[in-house]
């Protein structure tokens, strides 16, 4: 069968197979939600043409048949998964034979399927199910099983029209390079030594900065001057996470002060520039007119500008709008009236229903103002927080002066290493510099493109806390996915569960959290609350209110509906 006749007819297999979740109204239109679910952002995690035909490695049933174990969802638009991408790049095409590449975006990990009632919901923007290390894992154990076994070789081979001995050692040859790459990746980011396997943070929670960094200070892609490569890159700068954080949701995140769970990144556009190498932009070295490194990568900048300005417009999901599809009972307003006074006792000091706005920066720009929490008054687990600020990297040779330049002589220390997010932060630039100049962005442009935020930095050790519109649907709770549901989190510590699973998509609308039945439901996660990063002490508020008490506080956390955006200054070089 052709490749468009055998696209053609899995496109209908998927139409017949999978059901499509009911939509709800968070301001984007069809087409907006159709670009967004296969946005390119740079990621090139495998020849696309290998994903679409290579077959599971525990049976002769295709990968992408069985992605809904992974979390991932079929949507009306397309035949491939939300949150999977194409792009065609010939720069890379020199690692294994394709120039056509599969990678993964913001979607995949930001759009969520409940089942609420029996009915299946879909929510953009919010804290996804996506199992990344499972699907990563399973994927090399697929390449590396058509690679031992002749028989799904050979049918692989075919479905690629690959049917010459010579097309098959061609074949052979790039599939053993790309696992042997792959592998590397998961060794250096999830090796368990314990089991000698690879390590799972389990359904919507990743390393979002340990990983990323990873690949941009310790290991770049076999591209390029590979002189620079072994001076610029240093395998002792890679180390393993074992704090990884939930998948936060995204409703006005463009408007916050401050970006990530520890409050410390002000700037969007070089989080994102971070974030596709954390999903598969390849990074490495080219040599410039004047003999020194350009900081060459395949991500996608005016994709990840796209996504920020869908995300702008996103908005958080209301309760209402389930209502109205008879999906869930309309709120009680008396109750909502009553959680409401719950909330302004326990809550508001931390998650403003209105934040306050920050003082004008230069540009006459304002944002919400983010509360960040020391460590020892959240008293959640630490780790994921000192884990980032204590990591150390070594700093090449060849970029002393420019790093001093940058950051003073005091940034490295006698042992010539430096703070490995300074550094991540410093290397970004250099790639975001070479992005402005390969797309021709003028000044102004550079300018748009960071929406005039300026470099100011968070001066508190701790987790931010946020406006919580949308909060019930974005289970489990805390920064590190903790606590299963918000009666739950209205628990101390002592009385919340010490484990649970993840993985369902059956929804519990009373207590705000997944219900997953370990005996009935499949592919399902343990979550273990002793393990290292997995802590869920801490956020003891509103923990002494009765149980009568605490279902109001979350009928009026049902009710929470967007807060009003900063005023954008007119005369703004950002206005337009």
């Amino acid at each position: 069968m052709k490749n468009s006749q055998y696209a053609l007819a899995t496109f209908f297999i998927y139409k017949i197979c999978f059901s499509h979740p009911i939509l709800i109204k968070q301001n984007w239109n069809n087409l907006e939600r159709a670009e967004a679910h296969h946005l390119d952002e740079g990621s090139q995690m495998i020849p696309y043409n290998w994903l679409k035909n290579l077959e599971a490695y525990n049976s002769g049933s295709l990968f992408l048949n069985q992605v809904n174990k992974y979390g991932l969802y079929y949507s009306n638009e397309s035949s491939l998964p939300t949150g999977i991408s194409i792009s065609h790049d010939e720069r890379t095409q020199e690692l294994y034979g394709a120039k056509e590449w599969a990678g993964i975006n913001c979607t995949a990990c930001h759009t969520s399927v409940f089942k609420i009632n029996n009915k299946e919901v879909q929510i953009e923007g919010g804290a996804g199910n996506f199992d990344l290390h499972k699907f990563q894992t399973e994927l090399i154990y697929s390449i590396e099983s058509t690679l031992e076994k002749n028989y799904k070789f050979n049918r692989f081979a075919k479905r690629l029209q690959k049917l010459s001995i010579k097309d098959k050692k061609e074949l052979r040859k790039y599939l053993e390079k790309f696992s042997k790459d792959f592998r590397g990746y998961l060794e250096r980011n999830h090796r368990d030594y314990k089991t000698k396997g690879f390590l799972n943070y389990g359904p919507g929670r990743m390393d979002g900065i340990g990983g990323p960094t990873n690949d941009i200070n310790c290991e770049t892609a076999e591209l390029g001057d590979l002189n620079f490569k072994a001076k610029l890159t240093n395998r002792k700068n890679c180390r393993q996470s074992h704090s990884p954080v939930s998948i936060p949701h995204l409703w006005g995140i463009t408007e916050q002060e401050f970006v990530q769970w520890g409050g410390n990144v002000h700037s969007s556009i070089g989080r994102n520039i971070g974030q596709s190498t954390g999903v598969f932009a390849k990074n490495w070295f080219s040599r410039n007119e004047n003999n020194q490194p350009n900081f060459e990568t395949t991500a996608n900048l005016n994709g990840i500008l796209k996504f920020e300005k869908l995300y702008d417009k996103l908005r958080a999901p209301s309760w209402q709008s389930l209502a109205e599809k008879n999906i869930v009972r309309p709120l009680n307003k008396e109750v909502v009236k009553r959680g409401r006074k719950h909330y302004k006792k326990h809550c508001i000091s931390c998650h403003a229903i209105q934040p306050k706005f920050t003082n004008p920066n230069k540009y006459g720009h304002q944002y919400w103002k983010v509360v960040v929490t020391p460590l020892d008054e959240i008293q959640t687990d630490k780790n994921a927080i000192l884990e980032l600020s204590s990591r150390k990297n070594y700093l090449p040779n060849d970029l002393y002066d420019t790093y001093i330049d940058k950051f003073g002589e005091n940034s490295i220390g006698a042992d010539g290493t430096v703070n490995s997010s300074q550094y991540r932060a410093f290397a970004i630039g250099k790639y975001l510099e070479s992005l402005f100049k390969q797309n021709n962005f003028t000044p102004i442009e550079m300018l748009k493109a960071s929406d005039c935020r300026d470099g100011r930095q968070q001066e508190i050790i701790g987790y931010k806390a946020r406006s919580l519109e949308g909060i019930i649907f974005t289970a489990p709770y805390l920064h590190n996915g903790a606590v299963p549901t918000l009666i739950d989190l209205l628990s101390p510590a002592s009385e919340r569960p010490q484990s649970f699973y993840l993985g369902c998509q059956n929804y519990d609308v009373h207590k705000m959290g997944y219900r997953c039945n370990h005996l009935i439901d499949r592919n399902l996660y343990h979550y273990d609350t002793t393990l290292k990063g997995n802590s869920n002490s801490g956020h003891e508020y509103g923990t002494n209110l009765s149980i009568r008490e605490k279902f109001e506080l979350i009928e009026f956390l049902k009710s929470l509906r967007p807060p009003k955006r900063p005023p954008k200054p007119e005369n703004s070089p950002c206005a337009s």
